[in-house]
């Protein structure tokens, strides 16, 4: 009862060739996904992070009474530009998302808003977009002063 050549093994050698050939793109796509999201997670904290640090220094700067609105502004705007640069960033590339500026002062509030944009490439694959991010993240503190 010998149905054919060789063994069984043999036989589903080609079998397992394109089984691979179908799970490693998918696998390597959620790979990607991961690597990519994770990545994106961490640009988001970093930029909350220098977002709620510099509003605390410039709180600290808006709420001297002796300043005059507009040199309030400037001084808050120049510590937050610190706290960019002590991040390793460029100011250029991290410019505000309140009407342009990064830092608002109004009715005793300090508002100051950051904006950045990814470095991240995206795949599309079958209409699916990975990772589906927006071009920019954005960080925002809010301070009552």
């Amino acid at each position: 009862m010998h149905r054919g050549k060789g063994t069984r093994a043999c036989r589903q050698g080609g079998a397992v060739a394109i089984e691979f050939a179908i799970v490693l793109p998918i696998f390597l796509l959620l790979l990607y996904a991961l690597v990519s999201y994770s990545v994106a997670m961490v640009q988001q904290h970093q930029l909350t992070q220098v977002t709620s640090e510099a509003a605390r220094s410039a709180a600290v700067v808006a709420s001297a009474p002796w300043l005059a609105d507009e040199d309030m502004l400037a001084e808050a705007t120049q510590r937050v530009l610190d706290s960019i640069e002590a991040m390793g960033w460029l100011a250029d590339d991290t410019p505000g998302c309140i009407e342009g500026a990064r830092v608002a002062i109004e009715d005793d509030t300090l508002t100051v808003c950051l904006e950045r944009s990814l470095s991240i490439k995206t795949l599309s694959v079958a209409g699916i977009s990975v990772p589906d991010l927006p071009d920019a993240l954005s960080g925002r503190a809010v301070i009552k002063l």
